[in-house]
């Protein structure tokens, strides 16, 4: 994901019906948690939606065929995303 690599730290999402991998994977790479106990979210992901139900997928956790997915690397291919 070019955007990872030269610092972008948010993007637009449009005509997304569900919520695919690249979009977790850009919102949770760099997730951690500052010295204050803060947790720190780098990368943002404005969507914009036109259906009530894709947004309740917005503003969810991510699908659980996501989460269970392995870690992912750059230069990885998973379910036919490469990254």
């Amino acid at each position: 994901m070019f955007e990872l690599r030269y610092g972008v730290r948010c993007i637009s999402a449009a005509a997304f019906m569900r919520i695919a991998l690249p979009l977790v994977y850009y919102r949770v790479k760099g997730i951690h948690r500052e010295n204050s106990g803060r947790i720190n979210t780098p990368n943002q992901v404005v969507a914009k939606v036109s259906r009530i139900e894709v947004a309740r997928q917005f503003f969810s956790p991510p699908p659980e065929r996501i989460r269970s997915l392995p870690s992912i690397s750059p230069g990885k291919s998973v379910n036919g995303w490469n990254f």
